[in-house]
């Protein structure tokens, strides 16, 4: 089906960043050429009117780790499954990371020239959605990147973060994780740490 210029699409969430900056083997791509691999790219947004969306930036576990394996612990039961909670990262490698992704975000931004940007406020969600240009809203997959002191967070707030899920899957210094299980209630662990409620009203 061809988008046929009547609606647009605002995505609520995306890996495709990490896709494309850290792809499994085999799954090299670029965002400006159409694949038939990956969540987007460039040609298929513009096929599909998607608008923008909240483009997520996620730290895997590192090279190495058997968590790295997305299936890591799988155990399938009569009713469903159950995966162990991962294991928490070390807060230098996944601000290190991080910040190599936000890296490759802005290559990517430039190497669009004008066709793609990362979004700050409403302004400039707005003026991309009339003009035709890929919003992107910057989102943190966990808040591992953040130190417990959050002496960092202005600085990724000034590289243009404007959205931040606390925990993913694993646990952090900011909140409890929630293990993939089904069936099973996401309503489990301690959920946020003091310090955690701390990063909240900040």
């Amino acid at each position: 089906m061809r988008y046929d210029g009547n609606m647009k699409v605002f995505d609520g969430h995306n890996d495709t960043i990490l896709e494309i900056f850290s792809p499994d083997p085999g799954h090299e791509r670029s965002f400006f050429q159409k694949n038939t691999i990956g969540q987007l790219d460039l040609p298929r947004v513009r096929l599909g009117g998607f608008g923008g969306g909240l483009f997520s930036l996620y730290i895997p576990a590192p090279i190495g780790s058997p968590e790295r394996n997305p299936h890591y612990g799988l155990t399938i039961t009569e009713d469903g499954y159950r995966m162990p909670l991962p294991s928490a990262l070390n807060q230098t490698y996944a601000e290190n990371f991080i910040n190599s992704e936000l890296e490759f975000l802005k290559r990517l931004e430039q190497e669009a020239r004008g066709k793609v940007k990362l979004v700050t406020n409403f302004q400039e969600l707005d003026s991309c959605w009339k003009n035709e240009i890929l919003s992107m809203v910057l989102h943190f997959e966990g808040a591992e990147a953040i130190r417990a002191d959050i002496s960092n967070l202005e600085h990724f707030y000034e590289q243009g973060l404007r959205s931040l899920g606390i925990v993913w899957s694993r646990p952090n210094v900011f909140g409890n994780g929630v293990p993939f299980m089904y069936p099973h209630s996401p309503d489990t662990g301690e959920g946020l740490t003091q310090i955690g409620k701390k990063l909240v009203c900040n």
